[in-house]
């Protein structure tokens, strides 16, 4: 997998299986959810923004950012979300929690 993103980037579905099994290893946890995290990254920068998977694969990384305690990319990532959904009640506690740790 490794190999094959570094030359497309733009392979969503690949891109999709690598971060959904990078989440699923258990040996050097941190690492792996680290690796996720910037998997399901690369794919929001793929995504359309109307595309119908894109809430669920933000909330996936966010959850992976509070599960890594990743305050300053939580808080990065979700300022950015907040430019596109001023009135999102869930990003918007996820910017405070970012904010308090």
């Amino acid at each position: 997998y490794v190999n094959y993103l570094g030359r497309n980037r733009a392979d969503i579905d690949v891109l999709r299986k690598y971060a959904e099994a990078s989440e699923r290893i258990a040996e050097n946890r941190r690492k792996s959810l680290t690796d996720a995290a910037t998997a399901y990254h690369q794919i929001l920068r793929n995504l359309p923004p109307d595309a119908p998977d894109r809430n669920e694969t933000v909330n996936t990384l966010i959850g992976l950012y509070i599960e890594l305690e990743a305050w300053g990319d939580l808080q990065f990532f979700v300022q950015q979300q907040l430019a596109l959904q001023p009135d999102d009640a869930y990003l918007t506690y996820c910017r405070g929690l970012a904010l308090y740790n």
